[in-house]
């Protein structure tokens, strides 16, 4: 009996200490990465591009330190030393920390709950998009201002392209509806119409603007369905992200500027099918990544020279940055987790991943867990697996991570 307290007791601390430490590992991490799409880089003084990568290791040494406190059964433990060597290996090869931090944070997130951590992610962009667009206001930092492609002036608000203000507009809903479990009231619709006008209207982001109004629309058909529905439509967005996949692939490969099937399209994407192919074309895709800090990545489009590496297909980027081999393994994980999630009863849990399952194709920060940390559901569901098919319980039906 003494052994039985003890054991439960060890169980209890473990649980509740890891449970800080990731939230505190995901707040770290999390907000030095939104403030590196801020205006706040260009500040030398401050020093934000050394915080952030102090912030990754700091990260990710946290997130090491949970696996090691708690015990995993042997197939499972296996399994994280096998995508974590793999995850390694691109790291050394291509110096992208990015994919190898969310699988820590992945499977290192046992118990966590998902209402807390989109509570400290909304906060969060919320503060730093306040304090970016003050301090560009108030011309502390620069306040980027491009025209499109009508000639109509896109702003930034203090953020380092008038994409990236939509980028985190966008987050801060998703945050907002994850926050409150999916819910479509008349005051939420209000947030999200005050998002669609920022990336509608001062950040003339047409893509997440667009990508909102699906947004809007999947939770009010998940909220007014009925289970069959629900459960058939979250299949849906769990194949399209598969064709977006081998899709995003096939043009980055293909793409031919005197096709006009693929001049549509680039037309349509401001681009992105053009970049993504002249990055594959000049450095290829390799098994474990590519190191672009060691290359000229600067390129000249309509005018514009871009001098940092700008691939807005979440699904190229990883391709090219992470290497096929961890970036395919990712992308079967993030699949299966969107398909079996249909049969769970609490579906807004993988609310985030289902709706950058989509943005992926046009925003290259879908795919980053500082925004997308509802991948989580990809281990809760793993979990909810196991103990499905020893027999324990049904699947999906623990609350743990509400």
């Amino acid at each position: 009996m003494d052994i039985l307290i003890r054991n439960h007791l060890y169980k209890s601390i473990v649980s509740s200490s890891s449970s800080n430490i990731f939230y505190v590992a995901f707040f770290i991490y999390s907000f030095s990465s939104v403030l590196q799409l801020t205006n706040f880089v260009n500040l030398s003084y401050l020093h934000l591009d050394f915080i952030y990568q102090v912030a990754r290791i700091v990260a990710a040494l946290l997130l090491i330190f949970i696996l090691f406190l708690r015990r995993y059964p042997y197939d499972e433990f296996f399994l994280i030393v096998a995508l974590g060597v793999v995850c390694l290996i691109s790291v050394i090869q291509s110096g992208y920390w990015d994919l190898m931090i969310s699988f820590l944070f992945i499977f290192s997130s046992n118990g966590i709950k998902i209402s807390r951590l989109s509570k400290i992610a909304f906060f969060e962009y919320l503060f730093i998009f306040i304090g970016t667009a003050v301090a560009s206001k108030i011309g502390f930092i620069q306040d980027i201002k491009n025209p499109d492609a009508k000639g109509q002036i896109k702003e930034s608000l203090g953020f380092t392209h008038p994409n990236t203000l939509a980028a985190v507009a966008f987050a801060l809903c998703c945050s907002y509806a994850i926050m409150n479990m999916g819910r479509m009231l008349k005051k939420d619709l209000i947030i999200y119409a005050i998002g669609f006008y920022i990336c509608w209207s001062i950040a003339k982001s047409r893509t997440s603007a667009l990508t909102l109004i699906i947004f809007v629309i999947f939770m009010y058909v998940c909220n007014n369905s009925q289970k069959i529905l629900r459960m058939h439509v979250i299949k849906l967005i769990a194949f399209i992200f598969l064709f977006l996949v081998f899709f995003s692939i096939i043009c980055m490969i293909f793409f031919d500027p005197n096709s006009l099937f693929f001049k549509c399209i680039n037309d349509a994407l401001s681009g992105r099918l053009e970049f993504s192919h002249h990055y594959y074309e000049l450095y290829g895709i390799h098994p474990f990544g590519f190191n672009f800090d060691n290359v000229d990545v600067s390129y000249v489009y309509l005018g514009a020279n871009y001098k940092k590496l700008v691939i807005d297909n979440a699904f190229c980027f990883l391709l090219l940055q992470a290497g096929w081999i961890p970036s395919l393994i990712f992308f079967y994980l993030y699949f299966m987790t969107l398909l079996k999630s249909s049969k769970c009863k609490d579906s807004y849990i993988f609310l985030g991943m289902m709706i950058y399952a989509i943005a992926s194709y046009t925003e290259g920060y879908s795919l980053w867990f500082s925004f997308n940390y509802s991948m989580i559901g990809m281990y809760y569901l793993y979990k909810q697996n196991r103990k499905f098919q020893i027999g324990q319980q049904d699947l999906c039906t623990s609350s743990s991570v509400i």
